[in-house]
């Protein structure tokens, strides 16, 4: 799927005016950990979003981490175009993001070990990477949401992504 920059505006534009979001965290990844998977699928409870797992009850999003997810995913250089298949085992959304009161129901699918963005309505799919800088900050600002999901793939994020920060000097 190309992006065009159109396309990535629309969903900029949509996003930065919807009136509220509700966040919702996702099952264990479907290849590195299938099994856990497995077996959250059959004991919880859960909701599909573009045919992805999440765990149905949302999770208390707090007004200042709305405000920054609606700030850095409503800008367009936090969406550049896709760049292909990562070598991240497929793309897994780590959160959803529903955007309420926009033009038509949307989501902010995000894959951090892909720096990966699905922007979902119930008709398109555009998916674009994660630009460096605001991956950085949204996983700063979700990191604290995990709740759910067991096991200790996404603590491995953790070291990834401060060496991200870190930069070349950290290497």
């Amino acid at each position: 799927m190309t992006t065009s920059p159109t396309d990535v505006s629309a969903v900029c534009k949509a996003v930065d005016r919807s009136k509220s979001a509700l966040l919702l965290e996702g099952l264990p990844h479907q290849n590195a950990e299938s099994a856990l998977l497995e077996q959250e699928l059959r004991s919880k409870e859960v909701r599909r979003i573009g045919g992805f797992p999440f765990y149905a009850a949302p999770l208390t999003l707090r007004l200042d981490h709305e405000a920054a997810l609606r700030t850095s995913l409503s800008a367009a250089a936090t969406l550049p175009p896709y760049t292909g298949w990562k070598m991240c085992g497929g793309f897994h959304p780590d959160f959803a993001v529903v955007w309420r009161g926009c033009d038509v129901p949307r989501c902010s699918l995000l894959c951090f070990g892909c720096c990966e963005v699905m922007s979902l309505t119930p008709t398109s799919c555009l998916h674009t990477d994660l630009e460096n800088g605001q991956f950085l900050l949204i996983y700063e600002t979700l990191r604290s949401y995990r709740k759910n999901r067991p096991g200790g793939y996404l603590d491995g994020f953790d070291r990834i992504v401060a060496r991200m920060a870190a930069g070349p000097a950290g290497d």
